[in-house]
């Protein structure tokens, strides 16, 4: 994939810029020898095979990060995968949840909770092979009612993990300022006492 700068204040001597890595707010490009990071909305996308020009269509997907040790082919195999259990196209896609490990050597498992058109909510977990193509993919749809239990219960934890680290940012701020004080008076005694 390669990318035309739109924004003229971006130094580049090339038309066209080697894509690095993409996701839903930025491209990073080559310039030179440096690297660079870029809104999206400051290039266009040239796609250089089929399997890129899904992003054409499906830009939502970028929201699902590819991880190191996925391949590209990731997206549009999960676009069809998707596509033949909602029977549908997919026009919209939320990412709630996205986790990736690797659960043996040279195998990883990403989990998604995803809603699909603002409509449908599915969990799918996916298995692939380091750097390789062939994917295995379980699904399973969410009802409203479930859905919205875990929305409470996950709301819930996102509160209190605000609420904590709101106290730990008070509590950095207080003994910043305590800290600040504290070295103003032990400069002016010692300013005093010579």
């Amino acid at each position: 994939m390669r990318a035309k700068i739109l924004n003229k204040s971006i130094d580049s001597t090339k038309e066209e810029l080697k894509v690095l890595s993409i996701n839903y707010d930025f491209v990073a490009v080559q310039i030179n020898d440096d690297k660079k990071v870029i809104r999206r909305d400051e290039v266009e996308l040239i796609f250089e095979n089929d399997s890129e020009k899904i992003l054409d269509q499906y830009e939502d997907i970028l929201k699902i990060k590819l991880n190191k040790g996925m391949t590209f082919a990731f997206y549009p195999t999960l676009i069809n995968f998707i596509e033949d259990i909602v029977g549908r196209k997919v026009e919209q896609i939320d990412v709630l949840e996205d986790e990736f490990k690797f659960i043996k050597k040279g195998i990883w498992e990403k989990n998604l909770l995803i809603v699909i058109n603002n409509l449908r909510t599915f969990k799918i977990s996916a298995i692939g092979q380091k750097y390789g193509d062939n994917f295995s993919f379980t699904i399973k749809e969410i009802n409203l009612s479930n859905f919205l239990k875990e929305y409470e219960l996950k709301i819930k934890a996102l509160e209190e993990e605000i609420k904590e680290r709101q106290i730990l940012k008070n509590k950095y701020e207080e003994t910043l300022k305590n800290v600040i004080n504290n070295s103003i008076i032990n400069n002016e005694s010692i300013l005093l006492n010579n």
